[in-house]
């Protein structure tokens, strides 16, 4: 199965897709900001989507991203 992250994955809908992707075996990274209960299985990846230089590496080795987070490019602007 590909490799995925998922930003977004402490929110109201990643809490609901994470547990659906590890049961259909994606291998799972969460990009989180802090510490985070995760599914077991699930590897956290340290990063902020509003603070660009906390990102650098957090994609490397995979295969899909889903962007599950509210954060847009003009939200950081404002």
């Amino acid at each position: 199965m590909p490799s995925l992250l998922l930003t977004g994955a402490t929110g109201l809908v990643g809490t609901r897709l994470l547990p659906r992707l590890v049961e259909a075996g994606f291998d799972c990274r969460a990009l989180v900001r802090s510490d985070a209960e995760l599914p077991v299985g699930v590897t956290a990846v340290r990063g902020d989507l509003s603070a660009p230089e906390s990102l650098a590496g957090v994609a490397e080795g995979i295969d899909v991203v889903v962007h599950g987070d509210d954060l847009t490019a003009e939200a950081v602007e404002e």
